[in-house]
């Protein structure tokens, strides 16, 4: 979903926006299997991008996005949690040390959309 269409929802749904919105979005677009997921993370947070903010992976579904963060957290020697962790709808296993968080597509729409209709 683009962000116009996000917008257009909003303002459907009676949610004012007084604030500019700005989103870095980077779209990563590969073979199956080769290291989108686990590696390029990882790459991202050695090479110091953590230090802006929280690195994002997103995953179709729930259960996708709990046993990616899991082996990225065991290819990363740490504990699941802390470095890398996980949020998806009732759960969220991240810290305030974690730089790579895995989440479900659905997730990410409706953390917006709580993030909107709070202010």
């Amino acid at each position: 979903m683009n962000s116009q269409l996000v917008l257009l929802y909003l303002h459907l749904h009676g949610c004012p926006i007084p604030f500019l919105l700005i989103i870095l979005v980077v779209v990563v677009v590969g073979e199956t299997g080769s290291g989108k997921t686990t590696q390029l993370t990882q790459y991202l947070h050695e090479d110091g991008y953590s230090a802006y903010g929280r690195i994002g992976c997103t995953q179709p579904r729930r259960v996708a996005a709990m046993s990616v963060a899991k082996r990225v957290s065991e290819e990363a020697q740490c504990a699941l949690g802390d470095l890398v962790g996980y949020a998806i709808r009732f759960e969220d296993c991240t810290s305030k040390q974690t730089a790579i968080k895995c989440m479900c597509q659905l997730y990410i729409f409706i953390h917006f959309l709580h993030s909107c209709l709070s202010q």
